[in-house]
């Protein structure tokens, strides 16, 4: 499995341009791999790309391959009844619905153990909501990519893409050790609440950044049931928002727009500036969410308002990003261009590369609907060479498909 010198001059030719650059960018990193076989399981987004993929596996590897038809999940167990180690197993996945994906996907992170006993790498082609799932639901299965029709991540380096399985990520590793701290701490005869308050707070915010969304949750409304108690209005604001920050990601609105309109409130009345535009911001998106465009523009312009009082230049950019992004969805193409651009500027001044990336390809994307493809390509070009100099891939990747949906035409 080490050679991959195959000719693969045709094996794309049947695909468009911009699923050719998926396709190509992939096939740069598959090369990389120099060691034990592995399972191939793609989802991609058209029956072309994902023959093209089949194609190529089949084309470098020969009678090493082998082709599930993944329309039955059932089948999917051959993997692991395989006894050829030199097996490339390939599982096309392609037009089947979202519960069949779920459910191949549990049979290989329930098979984990077995994995790790044949050190069979797993490469992923999928959606990135798919991707999403499993990154949650398992940490030590990576993907080399993934694609979606207009936008992909590329979740790793090359050096770490085809790693069988990396260690916890970073993030995983400071929850688990401040929730085992936490627990610890719990068990004190003599708890100082303060101190029990701003554990929760901390491990909570952990939970959070690795998708722990329920045990987040849990923490959070004992942190605010601590903070009523001992009536720390500072405290009950950030948990009333973080717990309305899970329930907007949970997709439940309106109750998500309750925690933040009393979180607002408190910080209306202790003069919390921050907290105030945090959450009048939050409020925005949920109305932004729910498709009611001018009472998100009200509150992301107050939110402005604040930020600015403040002096608070990153929270201004975002604001001018995000009353862009309504005026764009209200047709209003040039309102969205001159605050997308105001946002550029801060985002120059303070130094934030990756904000000024993010500024660039929605300027991008106005001239994109303008039908000027010339300056569309250029405001892509220079946001991917940002996400290149900073080391962002998603942002590479997601740049990389739009220009690729300029070339299309």
């Amino acid at each position: 499995m080490n050679n991959m010198h195959a000719p693969e001059n045709n094996i794309g030719s049947n695909i468009s341009k911009a699923d050719n650059i998926k396709f190509s960018h992939l096939i740069i990193q598959i090369r990389h791999n120099t060691g034990n076989p592995f399972l191939a399981v793609i989802a991609v987004d058209t029956s072309n790309l994902a023959g093209a993929f089949i194609n190529y596996f089949s084309t470098a590897f020969k009678s090493k391959t082998h082709i599930i038809n993944g329309n039955d999940e059932n089948t999917v167990k051959t993997v692991f009844d395989n006894e050829n180690k030199d097996f490339l197993n390939i599982v096309n996945i392609f037009d089947i619905d979202a519960r069949k994906v779920d459910n191949i996907m549990q049979i290989i992170l329930f098979s984990r153990d077995y994995l790790l006993q044949r050190k069979l790498r797993i490469i992923l082609i999928c959606n990135f909501e798919t991707l999403e799932k499993i990154q949650i639901k398992a940490h030590d299965l990576i993907s080399v990519s993934s694609f979606a029709d207009y936008f992909s991540d590329l979740s790793a380096s090359i050096s770490y893409d085809l790693s069988p399985f990396p260690e916890k990520p970073a993030g995983l590793v400071e929850f688990e050790e401040a929730y085992e701290a936490l627990l610890e701490y719990k068990k004190k005869k003599d708890i100082n609440n303060e101190t029990l308050i701003r554990k929760l707070l901390d491990t909570g915010n952990k939970a959070y950044t690795v998708s722990k969304n329920q045990i987040a949750l849990q923490l959070f409304e004992e942190g605010l049931q601590l903070s009523e108690q001992e009536n720390d209005k500072e405290f009950i604001s950030l948990f009333l928002g973080n717990i309305g920050l899970i329930y907007q990601d949970k997709g439940e609105l309106d109750e998500a727009l309750k925690y933040h309109k009393q979180a607002l409130k408190i910080d209306k009345q202790t003069g919390y500036l921050q907290g105030q535009a945090n959450n009048l911001g939050n409020i925005g998106n949920i109305y932004y969410g729910k498709s009611k465009l001018d009472e998100a523009l009200k509150y992301h312009k107050e939110a402005l308002e604040v930020d600015k009082q403040a002096g608070y230049l990153l929270g201004q950019a975002s604001d001018l990003g995000n009353i862009g992004v309504i005026y764009k969805n209200k047709g209003e193409l040039d309102k969205a261009l001159n605050y997308y651009k105001q946002a550029l500027e801060i985002q120059k001044h303070i130094g934030y590369k990756q904000g000024q990336a993010d500024q660039l390809g929605n300027i991008g994307s106005i001239y994109y609907v303008k039908g000027d493809l010339d300056k569309t390509l250029t405001y892509y070009k220079e946001a991917l060479e940002i996400y290149k100099e900073i080391g962002y891939l998603q942002g590479q990747a997601n740049q990389l498909s739009n220009i690729g949906l300029i070339y299309r035409y």
